[in-house]
């Protein structure tokens, strides 16, 4: 991985291919209120040229998986983790019942690609409808077509930008402190617990399912595990989830290791338990010490 991708970021901006994750379109008169009862975040909020970050989740309040949803023609566009398409399209499918709305798995017809930096896209691709997001704790756009202008569309993102590739953006994600499902998050996490409750809650939408549980939650005002960041002392990356124990308890998980291109170091995420969350906590795992850090470990 560069460690320019900061660098080309300022200057000439990076561009992503995200054409695998899967896409989901709603079209009909009750798409947002399905919608709504569906997701953790404020539908209301989506529009052509603004995308919104929601989770997904089960009635105990655990995650099936999580997306941004942007409006389109009569109804609204769900993009998530490629590896869950077809879990995914059963979830929202299961909802629907007597409701004027037809989801349609159009990932293989289209695709889409999202831009970091600079803020505002080049007067070249106002035609293309691009649409505002925060992917990568950086705010960014994305823009998306048919699988048949995918070609000529990934030209033009060339003549402006530089092109970034997976390893540019896990490092980029990582670096910003930003889970990712299927990665650090699965369908035994809360929301809460993966630091997503600025990002994709909203408490003044209405009923959605696995919204009793959130509710609950935000009156304790606590939850077990915390979503944290850590800077190593070690010289090799780990594989794997760690599970990381203190006489004989379980006190941190840590979900992603990688080096840093921008800090030259072994950096990881995961989570704590609530009382072991004091910045600058050491915990060790194989004789490398682990420090707990602020995230995002690069600020932007």
């Amino acid at each position: 991985m560069p460690d320019t991708s900061y660098t080309l970021i300022e200057s000439s901006g990076l561009f992503f291919d995200l054409s695998p994750r899967v896409r989901l379109q709603f079209v009909g008169k009750d798409a947002q209120r399905y919608l709504q009862g569906q997701v953790s975040n404020d539908v209301r909020k989506a529009s052509r040229t603004d995308s919104i970050y929601v989770a997904v989740m089960s009635a105990k309040g655990k995650m099936s998986g999580d997306g941004f949803i942007h409006e389109i023609d009569g109804g609204y566009m769900f993009d998530g983790e490629p590896d869950f398409r077809d879990a995914l399209q059963a979830r929202f499918d299961r909802y629907i019942i007597a409701d004027d709305v037809v989801l349609t798995d159009v990932t293989d017809e289209t695709c889409q690609f999202h831009v970091v930096g600079p803020a505002l896209p080049s007067s070249s691709l106002a035609h293309l409808n691009p649409v505002s997001s925060n992917r990568l704790g950086i705010p960014g756009f994305d823009i998306f077509v048919s699988s048949a202008q995918k070609d000529e569309v990934a030209q033009i993102l060339k003549s402006t930008y530089a092109t970034g590739t997976a390893s540019d953006f896990e490092q980029i994600r990582i670096e910003q402190g930003y889970p990712r499902y299927g990665v650090d998050m699965s369908e035994d996490t809360i929301p809460h617990e993966a630091g997503l409750e600025e990002r994709a809650i909203s408490y003044h939408k209405g009923c959605y399912i696995g919204q009793e549980v959130i509710s609950r939650i935000k009156s304790v005002g606590k939850v077990n595990w915390v979503w944290s960041g850590f800077l190593t002392d070690g010289t090799e990356v780990p594989t794997g989830e760690a599970k990381i124990m203190l006489d004989d308890r379980e006190v941190a998980i840590i979900t992603t290791w990688m080096r840093s291109p921008s800090l030259e170091k072994v950096i990881a995420l995961g989570y704590v338990k609530r009382e072991y969350t004091t910045q600058g906590t050491v915990f060790t795992h194989q004789g490398m010490n682990l420090t707990l850090t602020p995230l995002p470990f690069i600020k932007r």
